[in-house]
Formats: C-alpha cells, structure tokens, sequence
C-alpha cells in the first residue's frame, strides 16, 4: 500500500512487516514503524470480528461512532477514485453525498 498525501507518503507491506512514513521536505528522513501484527489484514480481521461477536451477542456499544464510520467510508472512496484516475481528489463531494456540511 503506498499512501500519498499533503504532508508526506506512507508505504506499508503486511506480508512484509514493513510500514515506511517519510514526511515532505529536504533532508527528512525515512521513519520505519515497527509492525508486530500478522495474518489477514494485518490481524485487524480477528479484531474486527471479536468486536461485531460481542455487539450482536452481548448488545456491547462498539469501539467507534458514526462519524468514524463515514469518515472511513469517504476516505476509501476518494483513494479508490484517486488509484482509478491516477489523480488527486476532491472529497468535498463525497462528504456533500454523505450529508456532512463542509465548514
């Protein structure tokens, strides 16, 4: 995965182990992440399932509210469109879709 973005690029390889953040500017450096999780999307799935388990068995709240939901969903859609198009993305429109007034 390789991540581009107004500040600086992030290249992360899970079957490696490897996250890469290098922020904009001369002479910065190359900041290595340690990775310790392993197995399908990073372990993020045995998570993910555990947490919608105990919701629909045990009625627990989940982790995350709706805003983070739609902010996930707008962020997926405009890298998406930005791998599709090969070209940087508006997400005003996204978030105008999705009902959430822009300041």
């Amino acid at each position: 995965m390789y991540i581009l973005g107004t500040e600086g690029a992030l290249r992360a390889d899970l079957y490696a182990r490897t996250i890469q953040v290098k922020r904009i500017g001369f002479g910065t450096a190359i900041e290595d992440v340690p990775v310790h999780a392993a197995g399908s999307h990073g372990g993020g799935d045995n998570f993910l399932t555990q947490e919608l388990t105990a919701s629909m068995l045990e009625r627990a709240p989940g982790t995350v509210g709706m805003d983070d939901g739609i902010t996930s969903a707008v962020t997926c859609f405009a890298i998406d469109e930005a791998l599709n198009t090969g070209r940087v993305v508006d997400v005003r429109p996204y978030w105008e879709r999705a009902g959430v007034p822009i300041v």
